[in-house]
């Protein structure tokens, strides 16, 4: 049941007649959105029970905005579903990682990030897609360094609160990247056994 609900998530926005290049960036664009909106629900849940409040609705908003992404693709405007699902998770580490402070460690799910967009794109095709990207992660963490993270920074964290924090997005951030790891894994090899399968068939 969990497999069938993973798979009909992940084809979302898929034609018969898509390349393979495509079905893998959606694809992993889709599974992508799933890891994200699981970080947020997370967050926003640790956040609370910090007493956060502010922090955790505003988290917990952002699955709401990730999910226009899912609808993005099933209407197959693609590029701009994963140019907005990037764009809206690298605000969002550069808005907490300020709110927070250098102490939370938001800056951690930069990897995942970086993962996912060097996964998403193509090399060949993506050159300038990917250049955003990697300028504007490298653009938000300048800024954060320059303003010493006081650009949103709560006056409500303290540091044994940031320290919590961080742990939880050490975990969450390994988490995800090991996660995202292994579905490229996995998609790579569900690539080879339908290529091969192909072959089979000719």
């Amino acid at each position: 049941m969990l497999r069938k609900t993973w798979d009909a998530i992940s084809s979302i926005g898929i034609r018969e007649e898509y390349d393979d290049i495509l079905v893998k960036r959606i694809t992993l664009t889709n599974q992508f959105s799933v890891v994200a909106i699981f970080v947020f629900v997370f967050s926003g849940i640790n956040n609370y029970v910090l007493g956060d409040l502010y922090s955790a609705l505003l988290i917990e908003g952002l699955v709401v905005v990730t999910l226009i992404g899912f609808y993005l693709n099933k209407k197959y405007f693609h590029r701009i579903a994963i140019t907005f699902l990037f764009t809206i998770v690298s605000i969002a580490i550069f808005y907490f990682d300020s709110y927070s402070g250098l102490l939370s460690g938001t800056y951690l799910y930069h990897f995942p990030l970086i993962f996912a967009i060097a996964f998403v794109f193509d090399m060949r095709e993506d050159r300038k897609a990917m250049l955003f990207h990697f300028l504007l992660i490298i653009s938000f963490l300048f800024i954060n360094a320059a303003t010493n993270y006081n650009l949103f920074r709560s006056e409500f964290l303290n540091d044994a609160m940031r320290s919590q924090m961080f742990r939880f997005n050490l975990v969450f951030s390994a988490a995800s990247t090991g996660f995202f790891v292994y579905i490229m894994i996995q998609n790579n090899l569900k690539e080879n056994y339908l290529y091969i399968q192909r072959i089979e068939e000719r």
